[in-house]
């Protein structure tokens, strides 16, 4: 920018200096003080309009250094804008041009295929009225190629089919011994299962003879209890008087220690049955 405004106040005229007043007038001696006034308002508005117009001037050439810039600047921006234009409009010119010239090629490269085809065709196939009548032979020969041809790549997809499967065969040969070891474990564990179950039903015979049998005994014991009941006046008459002999003999035998032997005894019990 500064060197814009230095290469516009060169393309300008020269700048006005700025003007030297002249020194203040001094009253002379023989001047009076009026006429020294007015010298002095004469010196005052001269210099105040020097400096006006100097002001002036340099306003002009401020506001024409700035035109001028800004003319510049424009002119700049337009050069800017019409060289990158120019250069994108090439640029789309190159691209158009490749693209024209790949076209060319691919067409010449049809071209030049389509015309080896027909010279493929006129060296290697004859037309049909030149054609050789084939034998029956021959079409059986070719049909017979054909099918083994057909057959070795049936068989070919087949092998490959076969191939990928043999992962998923594994896998599943895997499962199925998993599953052969689980049924054998299930086997073993029912068979142990039911011998449990045998010894639990021969213990549970066992226990069902033992309270058939406590319940037969509880029977007995309770149709004799049932009979005693019946038979209790008379047992307790009987126990009655066989305390009361208790008692006698009890009684009539006296202190044992008085005994002095058997015989004592024997005659003790004589006399109690006299």
């Amino acid at each position: 920018m500064a060197a814009a405004a230095g290469h516009a106040d060169s393309n300008m005229p020269g700048s006005p200096k700025r003007p030297v007043p002249p020194p203040v007038p001094v009253q002379r001696a023989d001047e009076d003080a009026l006429a020294f006034l007015e010298r002095l308002q004469q010196y005052t508005e001269t210099t105040a309009t020097e400096l006006r117009t100097w002001e002036k001037e340099d306003a002009a050439r401020r506001e024409a250094i700035r035109l001028q810039q800004e003319a510049e600047q424009a002119a700049r921006q337009k050069a800017a804008a019409d060289s990158a234009s120019a250069a994108r409009l090439q640029q789309e010119q190159l691209e158009a041009s490749q693209t024209q010239a790949r076209y060319q090629a691919a067409m010449n490269l049809l071209n030049e295929e389509a015309a080896y085809g027909r010279v493929l065709r006129q060296q290697h196939f004859r037309a049909a009225e030149e054609q050789e009548v084939r034998t029956e032979d021959e079409r059986n020969r070719e049909t017979t190629a054909v099918l083994i041809e057909n057959l070795l790549y049936t068989c070919n997809g087949q092998q490959r089919e076969l191939l990928a499967m043999r992962p998923v065969l594994i896998r599943h040969e895997g499962i199925f011994k998993a599953m052969d070891q689980n049924i054998t474990a299930l086997q073993a564990d029912t068979g142990m299962l039911q011998a449990a179950d045998s010894q639990q039903q021969a213990i549970n015979d066992r226990l069902q003879d033992s309270v058939d049998a406590g319940m037969a005994r509880l029977s007995a014991v309770e149709s004799t209890g049932g009979a005693v009941s019946d038979g209790s006046p008379a047992l307790a008459a009987q126990a009655k008087q066989l305390d009361e002999r208790i008692n006698h003999i009890v009684g009539s035998l006296g202190d044992i220690s008085k005994f002095a032997g058997t015989s004592t005894v024997s005659r003790q019990l004589k006399t109690l049955s006299d």
